[in-house]
């Protein structure tokens, strides 16, 4: 007898090395048995470095494929937003998984792990205001914050300013010795640390809000899904391996 899966809707971009963006996302629903649908917001020039190139998909490109979706009955259990090339995707996204009613977890990207810029704050608004979860690291979390704020208070302090049920803020690009995680909800906040592995990473960020996305499409409310999400993400980084000459591709 054939079980039918949980689905994600996963809105991202493509990256050729496969490390980060919808090859991410594919690869970590498909380890948790659930299914994995897309709509595609760009495609980009980028190596194992850095971002060179983000060419926008037109909203009416993302309007036709999402009604192709619809109109066969395909409906997800949740959404998992990566990679949002401008304000016209985002505002339209937005709308999107409003009417749909179902979880939406963001990952805010803001730049590339090799520092190229790839949105703003403004440009994400009206998404950041939709998310149930958001998965900013720190230097996004300050950059969508009016004032500096400690990292301890940054979640709780985000969570307010969006008016989004929860955030998951990740420490993995610092330099200190252990990696710590901030998480806040209307239960309260809680951080975790593990010790930090030597190498670093592209598509961390992806691997961790897919598991998120994944687990809550699942039934798990966000508190619920993160201890799994960042076992797992940090699994997959420990067996991360050398692709090209630049950071290492999580082993997903």
């Amino acid at each position: 007898m054939t079980v039918a899966r949980p689905v994600v809707l996963c809105i991202s971009g493509v990256d050729p090395t496969g490390a980060a963006g919808l090859h991410a996302e594919i690869d970590v629903l498909h380890g948790l048995g659930v299914h994995a649908i897309s709509l595609v917001t760009a495609l980009t020039v980028q190596d194992t470095h850095n971002v060179t190139a983000v060419l926008p998909v037109a909203v009416d490109t993302l309007a036709a494929q999402w009604a192709a979706l619809q109109a066969d009955g395909i409906r997800p259990d949740a959404v998992k937003v990566g990679l949002v090339a401008n304000a016209e995707q985002a505002t339209w996204i937005a709308e999107q998984v409003k009417a749909l009613g179902v979880p939406m977890v963001v990952d805010p990207i803001l730049r590339a792990g090799g520092g190229a810029g790839l949105s703003s704050r403004d440009a994400l608004a009206p998404l950041l205001r939709a998310a149930t979860l958001l998965t900013p690291n720190l230097d996004e979390a300050a950059a969508l914050l009016d004032l500096p704020t400690d990292r301890a208070d940054m979640a709780a302090r985000l969570r307010a300013l969006w008016g989004v049920d929860a955030v998951l803020v990740t420490g993995g690009d610092t330099q200190d010795e252990s990696v710590w995680h901030g998480f806040a909800d209307a239960g309260g906040h809680f951080a975790s640390h593990h010790a930090r592995l030597p190498q670093r990473f592209r598509g961390a960020g992806c691997t961790l809000s897919a598991a998120l996305a994944g687990r809550m499409a699942r039934g798990d409310t966000p508190r619920a899904a993160v201890p799994g999400a960042l076992a797992a993400t940090r699994t997959a980084l420990a067996n991360a391996w050398p692709l090209g000459g630049g950071r290492w591709i999580p082993g997903r």
